[in-house]
């Protein structure tokens, strides 16, 4: 499913460790990246908590900054060497 240019998507990652129970990391940042790897459209953005839960992040943005298809990755970055990534397709309005 790709997204389009304009539309505001919600990214979101749950934390959990190794036993699968959900753990609040001491912070938490969202970086999303061009295709190439190394261009930031944004750069370590705070993630928003979902209310009634201990580690269930979202993080909002509007595809605004892309003007071609392309696929975008969204790192998740938080407290540690912890990282997880989660690439996505954005595409222009027909």
């Amino acid at each position: 499913m790709a997204f389009l240019i304009g539309d505001t998507i919600r990214l979101q990652a749950t934390i959990k460790n190794l036993a699968g129970v959900e753990v609040a990391p001491a912070a938490i940042a969202v970086t999303i990246y061009r295709d190439d790897g190394s261009t930031k459209l944004v750069d370590g953005a705070a993630a928003s908590l979902k209310a009634g839960t201990t580690a269930q992040y979202y993080y909002d943005w509007t595809v605004g900054t892309v003007t071609a298809a392309e696929t975008l990755t969204a790192v998740w970055d938080w407290t540690g060497p912890h990282k997880a990534k989660l690439a996505f397709e954005v595409e222009a309005v027909i």
